[in-house]
């Protein structure tokens, strides 16, 4: 009777450390995963920033293959300029009901 419980004591050790193991490598693997994502996160700031800085330094001469980019840039760019343009008219409008 012994070796039974002695055998049910051993399994049930292995499982309770399997399940300690699993625990462990699960929150490592979280740990590592969200460290991952920071890290592209900073990747694509630092890209974002690089863009940027090239933009304005190619801003009037593009290379030709980002060319349809630049004028992407630009249109939008007018397009955000007339939406607070419009919005300042609005504001000026309410303003003088006042």
């Amino acid at each position: 009777m012994s070796d039974f419980f002695q055998d049910v004591f051993e399994k049930t050790k292995k499982f309770a450390n399997n399940a300690v193991d699993e625990t462990k490598d699960a929150a490592q693997k979280v740990k590592l995963s969200n460290k991952i994502s920071n890290e592209m996160q900073m990747i694509d700031r630092n890209m974002i920033e690089i863009g940027k800085y090239f933009y304005e330094q190619a801003r009037e001469n593009p290379p030709e293959e980002l060319a349809q980019y630049f004028n992407n840039v630009n249109v939008l760019q007018n397009s955000i300029q007339i939406s607070r343009d419009e919005i300042q008219k609005i504001e000026e409008s309410m303003a003088s009901r006042k």
